[in-house]
Parts: C-alpha cells; structure tokens; sequence
C-alpha cells in the first residue's frame, strides 16, 4: 500500500488540469437551452465537517469522480469510484450513472469528491441534479482530495488477487482449506449460497455499521493459514471494501481474492445451499397438537444425554445429533431421511434451545435430501424452555 507524496500529487493535479483541452468536449449549449435549465444550488462540506460524518457512521453515498489512478492510490472508506474527473464531456459524466443505484436507493446525503473540490465536483453535482437527485441531497468536499489532511481516514492501493469459480471448486473438491466470507444481503444469501459461506450481511462494506459486522471475523481471517474469498453480489462491488476495511484494520491483504462474477452467477448450482425460513411453534400450541393427537412427526435433535436424563416429547425419534455441526453428527440424522419422506407429514423439531441444533438439521434435510421446508417446524425454547414437564419422557420410549 503506498501514499502519493504531496509534490506528486501536486505535479499529476496540474498535468490532468493542463490536458484538459486535450479531451474530446461536448457540444456546446445553445444560449436558450442553457437559459431555460436552471441548475439548482448545492452544499458544501469542509473536511472536518465530513470526518466528523464519517466517524460518527452517518449514513451517506460517497461519490469519487477522481481518475481511477488517483482513486486506487487514496480514497475515503465505502467511496463509489467513477474516474468521471473532470465530468465535462458526455463520455465523461456518463461515468457518474455507475453511482446512480446506489444514490437512489436511500436519501442520505450525496458527497462528491473531486480532484480541487470545484469545477469536476461543480460538473458532477449539477448532473445528479438534471437527473433529479434534491439539491439539498448533494455536497461537494470542500478543497477535494488533493487538500484532504486526514491520512487515518483513508484506504490506500490495493493489489486485489481474484479466484475464478473453477479455481475454488477445484480447491473444494480437492479438500483444500479455504475461508468463504459471503458479504451480500440476507435475501441473497438464503437463496443460495456456496456450501461453508460465513454470512456477514455487510454489503456493500461502507458504513460504520457494515465494518462493524466484518469486525466480527477479524480474528478468524487474521489467524487462518488458508486463502480468504470475498464473495460479493456480481464481481468486485461490496468485496473491494470489505478488503479494504479489513486491510485498515492491519490484516494482510494478501490472504484474500474476490470470486469472479460473485455470488449470483456461481455456476455450480450442486454446490449450492439455501437457507430455509424457519418457522416456528409454541410450546402451547405444539401441546395442544399432541393432547388432539394430530397426525405429525416428532424429531429430537438433542443430545443422549439430554434426550434420556432432561426428557423428550412422547413419540420423538431421536437422533442425538446436537448441534448438528460435524460430519459426524450430520451422519445421525441421515438415519432418519427414510422415516421423513415416506409420507408428508409436518414435521415438528426439538432441540437444547430451540434454535442452532433444529437450524442445522432442517438446513441438512432441505438441502441435502431436498425434504419440502414448509413441512419443518421448530418448537421455540427447545427442551429447556418447555413448560409442561409432566408430559416429558425419560430414558428412551
């Protein structure tokens, strides 16, 4: 990671302004058309204003229309690269539409980052305006970020390293250790992903919030040997910062590669699993179910210990699986596949505490034995929190 020295910063700003001429510009405005287009006003942030937004984690879309080589050698967290500078030809301000999703799907405020913080910035606020983004939405960084003083805040160059999807399938068939951190929203995440991703729901990795759930890996990817894959929603967007984040945090960079094409175009749909929605039933309810023996199926995931010595509903088949989180506890409940499929029954799960050991069986069964999901309820509380003790078994049925 490398800092641009203040002289060189100084002598690229002045290469770029003087080559300005040298770009293809746009046709000019008839003087009416001009006239009858009336470029509302916009805000202004000095950067102690914005460091203070930024450290306080207030939400805003941060748009950088610095060229790509300057942004790659120093850019605020979570920024938005466009390399639209100086956003004064078509080509050029048709850059800045790569930010147009992002700014619309909130109404925080839009801070533009230019080279000067003016006429780039100036270029690339009114076009947000002429797109109908409020005026009071958009604010330029003073100064830009040649004049920005805070070096803590900043995210330096970083050579990212990509894996294609072959080359991780062939890592995973091949047993070799590798660290899967799936950074995309939830919804995306339940609806398929690679077998072992560790969710974060961080994406895109540009607020203080986001950072905070990365944090949460941060001592299992600085102490792992393995290769950390950064898996985004289609390529680079979310993954860029998340590395980012993790690399101010004082983490090698090095362990980690983006999957190419991200999380929604893995080609190996075998490899996938999804998350099921989990749905729930209360003790009293599940009591009245079984007082009306109602026609259903019983499934403990509780210990041995626990199934025999805290008790278990009437009827339960045991699998003495919990937590159901190794091989060889998931191989417990492959004896059971049969007695669930031969007939369509809801399926009613017990575990310790009504959620990790239920989670991973029903996650098994859906996926590995494509058992419909709709029929799986889990008994909120589990076992400790059951409240009708005298209906409970001990020992084995």
């Amino acid at each position: 990671m490398k800092k641009l020295s203040l002289a060189l910063v100084a002598i690229m700003l002045l290469s770029i302004i003087s080559g300005c001429s040298m770009l293809p510009q746009s046709a000019p405005v008839e003087e009416e058309e001009a006239a009858s287009e009336e470029i509302p006003a916009y805000g202004y942030y000095t950067a102690e204003e914005l460091k203070a937004k930024l450290e306080a984690g207030e939400e805003m879309v941060i748009v950088d229309i610095q060229p790509e080589e300057y942004y790659e050698q120093a850019h605020l967290p979570g920024s938005l690269s466009t390399a639209a500078y100086p956003a004064d030809t078509d080509e050029l301000r048709s850059r800045l539409d790569a930010a147009i999703d992002s700014i619309n799907a909130t109404t925080a405020p839009v801070v533009i980052i230019g080279m000067g913080g003016k006429t780039g910035a100036e270029n690339a606020a009114e076009y947000y305006a002429l797109k109908g983004v409020p005026a009071e939405r958009l604010f330029i960084l003073e100064g830009g970020s040649v004049s920005w003083p805070y070096d803590e805040l900043l995210w330096y160059d970083i050579d990212y390293q990509y894996m294609t999807p072959d080359q991780l399938k062939e890592r995973m068939d091949k047993k070799q250790g590798v660290m899967l951190i799936d950074v995309r929203p939830e919804e995306n995440y339940k609806a398929g992903h690679i077998k072992g991703a560790v969710s974060t729901v961080s994406y895109p990795n540009n607020t203080k919030e986001q950072w905070a759930l990365l944090n949460e890996l941060k001592a299992d990817v600085e102490t792992t040997l393995d290769p950390v894959v950064i898996i985004g929603m289609n390529g680079k967007e979310g993954a860029e910062n998340a590395i980012s984040y993790f690399a101010s945090e004082g983490v090698d960079e090095r362990k980690f590669h983006i999957l190419e094409g991200g999380g929604n175009n893995w080609p190996y749909a075998d490899m996938l699993e999804i998350t099921p929605t989990f749905q729930y039933i209360e003790p009293v309810d599940m009591k009245a179910k079984i007082d009306a023996q109602e026609p259903m199926i019983l499934l403990s995931v509780q210990t041995k210990e626990n199934y025999r010595e805290t008790g278990h509903l009437p009827n339960s088949i045991p699998t003495y699986a919990f937590p159901a989180n190794t091989d060889e506890l998931l191989e417990n409940l492959e004896d059971e596949v049969d007695a669930l499929k031969e007939n369509d029954l809801p399926i009613y799960v017990m575990c310790h505490g009504g959620k990790i050991g239920a989670n991973n069986a029903i996650t098994y069964y859906v996926n590995q034995h494509n058992i419909d999901q709709t029929r799986f309820y889990i008994i909120k509380g589990g076992i400790t929190a059951w409240p009708f003790k005298d209906m409970l078994v001990l020992g084995r049925d």
